[in-house]
């Protein structure tokens, strides 16, 4: 009975991420499924700012509220959502497709274009520091399942340098890894290795290399 339950879930959260992408799927050509505890990293505000508002026209517009980059987040994540079809991973050098939420090419931009306006400098431990979050979000990797806090910060990274996860050195083995399900999926693969402390650290130390490069 649960793992019926677990199916149908899935095939609920998959309809609804086709219904927002209208069908249409980068031309990403890969064998793998396109398919944390919260911590906040600091109160202080970081230059430039962004102001805050509702979405709309591309954005989240111009408030007289200055917003921190933690509660931009925040919203991205918790609040707004959406999916990422597939275009989280980084293909012949580009990263998201039209139906990914994070994209600069989504057809339904939520504000991620602000937030990655920051340095990276700025983005880089600001999002290390979300790694071991395995809290939910309102992102969905299709197919498979909702999105965890320190998954998403890992995306976000492979946008900032343009490099998937598992082309990062010492998690090679991933890269050409057969998957079976959902539970045995590019997804889940990242998950084991953020809820494992030392492998956590070690991607951690990988991508602030991208950093100083």
């Amino acid at each position: 009975m649960g793992k019926n339950l677990t199916i149908l879930l899935l095939v609920v959260q998959l309809i609804s991420c086709q219904g927002e992408d209208n069908g249409s799927i980068s031309e990403q050509n890969d064998s793998h499924p396109k398919v944390g505890v919260i911590e906040t990293s600091t109160s202080k505000q970081i230059e430039p700012n962004p102001k805050v508002g509702d979405v709309k026209n591309g954005g989240i517009t111009e408030t007289n509220e200055v917003i921190s980059l933690d509660s931009l987040w925040n919203k991205l994540v918790f609040d707004y959502g959406g999916c990422l079809t597939g275009g989280q991973r980084v293909y012949k050098g580009r990263f998201g497709n039209e139906g990914c939420v994070m994209s600069e090419f989504s057809r339904n931009p939520t504000g991620w274009s602000e937030f990655f306006a920051h340095s990276e400098g700025e983005l880089t431990p600001f999002l290390i520091k979300k790694f071991s979050d395995t809290t939910s979000t309102k992102i969905h990797t299709c197919p498979c399942m909702v999105a965890r806090n320190g998954e998403v910060a890992v995306y976000a990274l492979q946008n900032i340098y343009k490099k998937n996860w598992y082309d990062l050195n010492g998690f090679e083995q991933y890269a050409s890894k057969e998957t079976s399900s959902c539970l045995d999926s590019q997804q889940s693969w990242l998950w084991d290795i953020l809820e494992n402390e030392e492998r956590r650290e070690k991607l951690a130390e990988e991508w602030l290399k991208q950093k100083e490069n």
